[in-house]
């Protein structure tokens, strides 16, 4: 063969045969451009192949006990495939916590290589790893649900509505019971959004009128109702103070959970009009801050304190807290005691007279 000459070996009858001569230059160009075409038309449809995969991948499963089974996974399998990739969540966690690499890997007992392929999806984790990882990131349970579905594992809470969940009613029954039995004592259940689950009859202290109506609307946001300027705010004589530290909590709440509704709760607060917030420390009463309210009998003065459920297995239970009002003062803890007297009086009364 000559230089620069090319040969194209088959085979025909057994044997290879090849056959010699210079090339033509343009017929193979068009071979080449034909089979880079066909390469890439094939690489699309693989592509989209894959792609399709992933959109109808189920991540996780369950079983709805009622309603039109079909209609209800179609509608789960929507919800579920909105989830980022597992390795995604767990770097924005890890990032958000402040830890490298190397250091979550140390604190969940693994290899730093195995954390760099879970984060780039090159490794999918194990249930019980992605339990320790959520813990190691202090992940609320609402976002622990969400990482082990993206992981394509089940969910650790069940996700009933305290409200009407027939499961839950003893949950109900023992929350109503620490709402009374916190009588005088105003009392509120909230979810994880500040809106009002239940209360006790001693709340009406609060509520002392003047209080838009749009307000009281459900569901009722108890920290719109405090610092909004037509709720109890003009009430509140420490508004500095109390407003500082709400919004301190809030803001606390919406960093650990990275809740977008949290967030947006937070910039709307914020913008209302009041006075500039005081020293945490400074306006304390001696070791919290006072609610000093208003009210038609004088100034009630109340500190809050927060109770939540131990080890809970739902979610609505885990993100409940109860919030209570205690007297900080014995001029508060007197009117609140004559108050409940005087109203359990007039029920007594109502229902001793004789019906017509």
């Amino acid at each position: 063969m000559r230089p620069g000459d090319f040969f194209i070996g088959y085979r025909r009858g057994g044997r290879a045969r090849h056959r010699g001569g210079r090339p033509d230059q343009s017929a193979l160009a068009a071979r080449i451009g034909e089979r880079t075409a066909a390469t890439k038309r094939c690489d699309g449809r693989l592509g989209e192949v894959h792609r399709q995969r992933q959109r109808s991948q189920w991540v996780g499963h369950v079983v709805y006990p009622t309603g039109n089974g079909q209609a209800l996974r179609s509608d789960y399998r929507g919800r579920m495939n909105a989830i980022r990739p597992v390795g995604e969540l767990i770097r924005d966690w890890r990032q958000r916590r402040g830890l490298s690499q190397s250091n979550l890997a140390e604190l969940a007992n693994t290899s730093a290589r195995h954390m760099s392929f879970i984060e780039t999806g090159r490794s999918q984790p194990s249930r019980t790893m992605l339990m320790r990882l959520a813990d190691r990131l202090d992940v609320p349970p609402r976002e622990r649900n969400l990482l082990m579905r993206a992981g394509g594992w089940s969910a650790i809470y069940s996700e009933g509505r305290i409200q009407d969940d027939p499961a839950l009613e003893p949950a109900r029954e023992a929350v109503e019971l620490v709402l009374r039995g916190h009588e005088p004592y105003p009392a509120i259940a909230v979810d994880r959004y500040w809106n009002l689950l239940a209360r006790n009859h001693a709340l009406s202290v609060l509520h002392d009128g003047g209080i838009a109506p749009f307000l009281l609307q459900a569901p009722l946001n108890v920290l719109r109702l405090s610092l909004h300027p037509q709720g109890l705010a003009p009430r509140i004589l420490n508004l500095g103070s109390w407003r500082a530290h709400l919004l301190h909590r809030l803001r606390r709440q919406a960093e650990a959970t990275a809740d977008p509704m949290l967030r947006a709760l937070h910039r709307e607060l914020s913008d209302y009009p009041g006075p500039a917030a005081e020293a945490l420390a400074s306006a304390a009463h001696g070791f919290v801050v006072p609610l000093r309210l208003r009210a038609s009998c004088g100034v009630l003065s109340f500190i809050s304190t927060t109770t939540m459920f131990k080890n809970p297995l739902d979610l609505s239970l885990c993100e409940l807290a109860v919030e209570t009002f205690l007297p900080a003062d014995p001029a508060t803890e007197q009117w609140l005691r004559t108050s409940l007297q005087s109203r359990q009086g007039l029920q007594a009364g109502s229902e001793s007279e004789p019906q017509p």
